[in-house]
């Protein structure tokens, strides 16, 4: 690691992939010493981080509303971390489970004769997703 490595990763941000890029600069930022010191100093900084984006998103701009949403996302990708969770593999496992249970609403409206266009949210399909949810999809 060179002593400066913030530049060199806002050069490759185009380039490359926004979360790889994230996932490198946490963990660069860390072995340069910038780390949470204890459970509830990450815990604040996400109470922190989540206060800033529920005002943005009540009364801010949609950049203000994106810069405080990525803000809650890398504490969250450290809370992960400080586990000993794998950040891409969740990623990957929670896009899984949110298209099982499209399809599950999907298959029910098929079953009943329907598409999307016919349904409304949150009154057709709120119930649905429930039940999606409930077996586990």
């Amino acid at each position: 690691m060179s002593d400066y490595f913030a530049r060199e990763l806002l050069a490759s941000l185009d380039a490359d992939d926004p979360n790889a890029v994230m996932l490198h600069s946490n963990a660069q930022a860390r072995a340069a010493g910038f780390r949470y010191q204890d459970d509830e100093e990450v815990i604040g900084q996400l109470r922190s981080e989540t206060a800033e984006l529920i005002e943005a998103f009540r009364g801010g701009s949609v950049q203000a509303i994106e810069d405080e949403g990525i803000d809650v996302v890398r504490v969250v990708l450290e809370m992960i971390r400080l586990r000993g969770g794998d950040y891409r593999r969740a990623q990957r496992e929670n896009i899984r489970k949110y298209l099982r249970r499209l399809a599950f609403v999907e298959q029910e409206l098929e079953d009943r004769g329907l598409a999307w266009k016919d349904v409304k949210w949150p009154d057709d399909i709120k119930p649905i997703w429930k039940r999606a949810k409930a077996a586990k999809s």
